[in-house]
């Protein structure tokens, strides 16, 4: 998981900086070239953009990649299979998350997904990977 974190953490650190020059390029206080905004710099903007978004996907690849089974579902899904994520914090809710939960949502896991391979294990790891991702 430490490379994992690693790499994660320099995507984050890419995604920051891109922001940080369209923040500027915006105000205004940097332009493409030295100039003021003009097509150079709106050019500049969307690509700096594009490359955010580029670097939302390879994390989103990365996670899906690093999961044991293969299955990767968005919040959506989660608050779905867990619909208590949605009367709470989910931070809150994770930090509180019982064993007798936690086998509630590994079986309402595997229906959502029509599998039977998702263990209370899996739901543990994903649990701790999201308050990671939160830096809980």
């Amino acid at each position: 998981m430490e490379q994992y974190e690693k790499v994660i953490k320099e995507y984050r650190r890419k995604q920051a900086d891109l922001r940080r020059q369209i923040s500027l390029l915006k105000s205004g206080k940097m332009g493409a070239g030295g100039q003021k905004i003009g097509t150079d710099t709106s050019a500049t903007i969307r690509r700096a953009e594009e490359q955010i978004a580029d670097l939302d996907r390879a994390i989103a690849r990365s996670h899906g990649k690093l999961h044991p089974l293969d299955i990767l579902l968005s919040g959506e899904d989660a608050m779905s299979i867990f619909p208590e994520l949605t009367r709470k914090p989910p931070l809150e809710v994770l930090r509180a998350v019982t064993d007798a939960q936690i086998a509630q949502i590994a079986e309402a896991a595997n229906r959502y997904c029509e599998t039977d391979r998702i263990g209370a294990s899996h739901i543990r790891e994903a649990i701790e990977r999201t308050k990671w991702y939160w830096r809980d």
